[in-house]
């Protein structure tokens, strides 16, 4: 398409445009799964043009559907502490904390 309006590009760019879909798609995995340095991509515009996707995805998101949702999210509602979290220990848990060497450190996970 862009070829089609005279628009000339690199073929890093060529390769950004390609893989923007990041790992989602299995065609890219020969680009961004390579553990050999010169079959990796050399410039970061991949990884931008997938974050910026990401983005825009997410953007749309929130303005279209999250308005229509009627109950909000639990977690929306109030704030969480840690003094909201349940007390639940179970004898891994206490093997591993009675363990800890320094009191200070045993002390503040107590705490949790």
């Amino acid at each position: 398409m862009l070829q089609s309006h005279g628009i000339q590009y690199s073929f890093n760019e060529m390769l950004g445009i390609q893989t923007h879909d990041g790992l989602y798609d299995d065609a890219n995995k020969k680009y961004l799964m390579s553990y050999m340095p010169e079959s990796r991509p050399r410039s970061s515009l991949p990884f931008i043009l997938h974050q910026a996707d990401l983005m825009a995805a997410r953007v749309e998101f929130e303005r279209e559907w999250l308005p229509k949702f009627k109950n909000p999210v639990p977690s929306q509602e109030k704030n969480f502490t840690l003094k909201d979290k349940p007390k639940s220990v179970n004898n891994k848990q206490q093997k591993a904390l009675g363990s800890i060497k320094s009191e200070g450190l045993k002390n503040m996970l107590d705490l949790l």
